[in-house]
């Protein structure tokens, strides 16, 4: 049997972290087992605390539970002991894909993991995940460097999702370590006020690279499903949540 492993935070409102991951993976009739790296204390309207968990034990009943798993969909790592683990794991069971989209600031800008630049960069060149950065936290990572240099650099897959705006379309664009580019035009959703979005589409990433789509096509399909999936929110608290 083959399925996704999510590895990430656990939000108590259900619509981020690996709570959000597993209902959109199991909507396509995936297996999917969570490692649950911390638990965040948090609402829609700010972060009191996070602590992280034991990550070894839960790595154990993965394997434990006979899958091959072909994709790993990363979030939040508390630490960089975490990805450490997290490394070992991967390099033990030879998954096809990782997704990896770091969760270090919440959006009320509470500092949620200790991992710095030089540790995920480190990992990803080991690695080579497909990472999905916003513009602002591709900066914070690479700095000058072009998204074709620094996808070469580090040997990675790079998404950086809203890198510039032209009208009332977004642009995304996707570099692969082996040189491809490939500028995304999308309508600009608005989801400023919308808990989860981040976890919802590397999930959905996730899905169709599972499903033997190549990089831009599985991102492709990955944000048609993001639009439909953005019907299904309601107001709860401060932001909106998907149900």
């Amino acid at each position: 049997m083959s399925g996704i492993l999510v590895i990430g935070g656990y939000d108590p409102t259900g619509s981020a972290g690996v709570i959000q991951d597993s209902c959109i993976i199991r909507k396509f009739n995936i297996p999917v087992f969570s490692v649950v790296t911390a638990f965040v204390y948090e609402n829609t309207c700010r972060v009191m605390e996070v602590k992280p968990l034991d990550i070894l034990k839960q790595f154990k009943l993965a394997k434990e539970e006979k899958i091959n798993f072909k994709v790993l969909k990363i979030g939040l790592v508390y630490d960089s002991n975490q990805l450490k683990d997290i490394e070992d794991f991967v390099n033990d069971i030879k998954a096809s894909h990782l997704v990896f989209d770091p969760v270090r600031v919440a959006s009320t800008k509470y500092g949620m993991s200790s991992l710095r630049e030089k540790d995920i960069l480190e990992f990803s060149h080991l690695l080579s995940p497909v990472l999905m950065p916003n513009k602002k936290e591709y900066f914070e990572l690479f700095g000058e460097l072009s998204p074709d240099e620094a996808a070469k650099t580090y040997n990675t897959s790079i998404i950086v999702k809203g890198i510039r705006k032209i009208g009332n379309s977004i642009v995304d664009i996707i570099v692969t370590r082996e040189g491809t580019i490939r500028e995304i035009f999308h309508e600009d959703l608005k989801t400023h006020d919308v808990h989860g979005t981040g976890c919802t589409l590397s999930s959905l990433l996730s899905v169709f690279l599972f499903k033997g789509f190549p990089l831009v096509k599985a991102y492709q399909h990955a944000l048609l499903e993001f639009k439909k999936n953005l019907k299904n929110t309601v107001k709860a608290g401060c932001q909106k949540i998907f149900i």
